[in-house]
């Protein structure tokens, strides 16, 4: 059986090469690729040659809209007009199920509100105890109840023989967050590349800037030599707002553009590298205390300082084109995730840089940057006594991460975001130091269980011009009890 697919995939691959060197790229336009070879090879992800499930289908459940399942594959379009993204992703499970003799089955669901139809989907199914599903990709945000966890197997389990976390195509910063006590839940992976799209990302306007006396190859310089800070940011974009029209944002000018949501708010806690939860000795988890806390509440009252000044725009609600006054060249900075700057390069008629979030001072050793709380996670369904089920899936999500790495990844991080997005060689690098730089908290990824820290402690006390260390008083035992019964969950169950 193996032998067989083996040979039609190396068919497949030969005719991609002849067949397939015209393509589309994300945007739907026709380009010609240079290199359409896919490297299969097993060098680096432990798998043996051997292995073959025998045609055994392996079911992943997947979120419907394109930007959640496209990571997985291309909906109904499984071998037509495919874009140069869609074409890799379709080589890479060829290979996969080619390699390891699987047959690949996508699921569709609707997410529904805040995850409910599609968690409502993972429960029923983990009930009924048939298999309807083994592998998900979930809303990571809605998608770690104790409820859904209890519908997972713990990743960590000697039954999935081939899964090695420590190869660089798994996601180290989110694997720090999310295990605890021994146990994993959910990964993110290079089969997850949509993640990155959530990256927040500070732009800035070329032309504007230059105006106001700000080259760009200072703002790269300062980012390359360690310097590029919250101060810096409030330095440049300080007394550069041009209000026009009170009632109208789009006849202004401003100095910082961004949206009164996640993107306002969210990505400065990683940037400023502070910690919304505290591991002890024992593994058990609290809300930060004594100095970390205080950093937490210097770095509200910055951002709360910083939002109040004129050349601030917070546009309240998410519209049609949520970039519109950066995009219209109205704003010398603009904060969005990566994957928002997808208009920019075509709508734009001024020329714009990409940056990492600023550091909270010179003194922080790294940048970092959150990310938009939306994106999928990975998870394995526990529906099953068969041991070598779960090594077949193990061998699965291994090596569809080690495939994406040689193929998809370079395509996506280098053609697609640094070519798509970025518009000069610096900002392709600095793309780099963004994607190295996302993190994740404890509570970041299991949010549902732990009373959404960030939110109710973080970013609505900031939207409504409230003091975080009030709110942080009042619900500080709430918050730790949470915290406790999650881990004492986590400990029991497993």
């Amino acid at each position: 059986m193996k032998r067989t697919l083996s040979i039609l995939l190396a068919l497949f691959m030969l005719m991609s090469v002849l067949l397939v060197s015209c393509g589309k790229d994300d945007s739907g336009n026709n380009v010609t690729e240079n290199n359409n070879t896919v490297d299969t090879s097993d060098e680096g992800d432990g798998i043996p040659d051997e292995l073959d499930y025998g045609g055994t289908e392996v079911k992943i459940l997947v979120r419907d809209h394109v930007s959640r399942y496209g990571d997985w594959y291309n909906g109904e379009n499984v071998e037509g007009d495919l874009t140069a993204l869609q074409q890799k992703v379709y080589e890479r499970n060829v290979a996969v199920e080619g390699n390891l003799g699987v047959k690949l089955k996508f699921i569709q669901s609707e997410t529904g509100f805040n995850g409910a139809t599609i968690n409502n989907a993972i429960v029923n199914a983990f009930m009924g105890g048939l298999g309807d599903y083994d592998i998900v990709s979930n809303y990571q945000h809605f998608g770690t109840s104790p409820t859904l966890l209890d519908c997972y197997m713990n990743l960590y389990n000697e039954q999935f023989k081939y899964f090695n976390f420590d190869h660089p195509y798994w996601n180290q910063n989110f694997i720090e967050g999310a295990e605890a006590f021994d146990r994993l839940f959910l990964v993110v992976g290079d089969m997850n590349l949509a993640v990155y799209k959530t990256a927040f990302t500070m732009y800035f306007n070329k032309t504007l800037c230059e105006a106001h006396g700000i080259k760009d190859t200072d703002l790269y310089g300062l980012v390359l030599d360690n310097k590029w800070t919250i101060e810096k940011l409030m330095e440049y974009t300080k007394n550069t707002q041009s209000i026009v029209d009170e009632n109208d944002y789009l006849a202004n000018t401003y100095g910082l553009d961004t949206i009164y949501e996640s993107h306002a708010y969210d990505g400065w806690v990683a940037a400023f590298d502070c910690d919304l939860t505290a591991t002890d000795s024992d593994g058990m988890h609290s809300l930060v205390s004594d100095s970390a806390l205080q950093k937490l509440y210097d770095a509200a009252d910055l951002i709360a300082n910083y939002y109040s000044r004129p050349e601030v725009i917070l546009r309240k609600s998410l519209s049609t084109n949520p970039e519109s006054v950066f995009a219209k060249g109205n704003a010398l900075f603009g904060l969005f995730a990566i994957g928002e700057a997808s208009g920019f390069k075509d709508t734009m008629e001024d020329e714009y840089g990409m940056l990492p979030m600023p550091k909270y001072t010179e003194d922080q050793t790294e940048y970092y940057g959150g990310v938009q709380d939306s994106h999928d996670a990975v998870s394995v369904i526990a529906h099953s006594d068969n041991a070598e089920h779960y090594e077949m899936i193990s061998a699965v999500l291994e090596k569809m991460n080690s495939v994406s790495y040689t193929t998809v990844r370079p395509y996506f991080i280098e053609t697609l975001v640094k070519f798509r997005y970025a518009q000069d060689m610096e900002s392709g690098q600095v793309i780099d130091i963004i994607l190295k730089g996302t993190r994740w908290d404890f509570s970041d990824i299991y949010a549902v269980s732990t009373g959404e820290i960030r939110n109710n402690l973080w970013r609505v006390p900031l939207q409504k011009g409230d003091q975080i260390s009030s709110k942080v008083g009042g619900q500080k035992d709430t918050v730790n009890a949470l915290l406790e019964t999650l881990d004492t969950w986590l400990v029991e169950h497993y």
